[in-house]
């Protein structure tokens, strides 16, 4: 299912082998990138930053150590269904927290990202970096088949980037893994239609025709909490 590459830790250099497995598949695994410090440091700052916009956060959740901890998840679920507008302003605070900047640029993620992309590492930019909270049966923001490239248009060919995930669970279908279209970036940039939306708090679409989206192979991207 998916290319694993060796421990972040003890070899960070690509072999030119898996560098072309990445350019056919359009994706690859690194195990155990993200560490637990870093982890725990960002779970920390999601926790006080709700805390500062909930104001019935329940006291002992400050001591809370797991992303999997049902009573975070509850309180998530709850704070966003009876205080919407705060939820978003809690939501962009913690999008631009330093901790998840830092996240997304330390050394050796850039590090990876320069390989793949066979460019200096010190010209490479960093965008959109964000901590996904999704509700469970919740529909508003599930997107249909898209290039990412359509939402972050720095770049003039989708080609001149990647995309970066870190999960903080584990991720399998049942608990909503990332899906992909095996092989598809090789489509380049596409033409892109902006679907229409009826309600508040809902994300922007930008879908591609389904004749592109039959050509592949549709993928459930399984991985461990602390993968790249």
């Amino acid at each position: 299912m998916s290319v694993v590459l060796e421990n972040a830790s003890s070899d960070l250099r690509l072999s030119t082998s898996k560098i072309e497995t990445y350019q056919k598949k359009g994706y690859i695994i690194l195990k155990d990138f993200i560490t637990h410090e870093i982890s725990k440091d960002l779970l920390y700052a999601l926790i006080k930053i709700l805390k500062k916009y909930n104001p019935l956060f329940p006291g002992d959740l400050l001591k809370c150590s797991s992303w999997d901890d049902p009573k975070l998840t509850d309180e998530l679920i709850s704070f966003r269904s009876k205080e919407p507008q705060l939820f978003g302003i809690f939501y962009d605070a913690l999008q631009n927290s330093t901790i998840l900047q830092a996240l997304f640029t330390q050394y050796d993620l850039i590090n990876v990202v320069g390989q793949l992309l066979d460019d200096d590492e010190k010209t490479i930019s960093s965008t959109g970096h964000m901590l996904r909270i999704d509700v469970p049966k919740d529909t508003r923001n599930i997107l249909a088949w898209h290039q990412d490239s359509a939402y972050y248009i720095q770049n003039q060919a989708s080609e001149n980037g990647c995309v970066v995930l870190l999960p903080l669970v584990d991720l399998f279908p049942e608990n909503g893994t990332l899906k992909l279209l095996e092989g598809s970036q090789n489509e380049s940039t596409l033409e892109h239609k902006l679907g229409s939306s009826n309600s508040e708090h809902t994300s922007e679409k930008f879908e591609v025709p389904e004749s592109i989206v039959n050509k592949y192979s549709e993928i459930d991207l399984y991985a461990n909490k602390g993968d790249l």
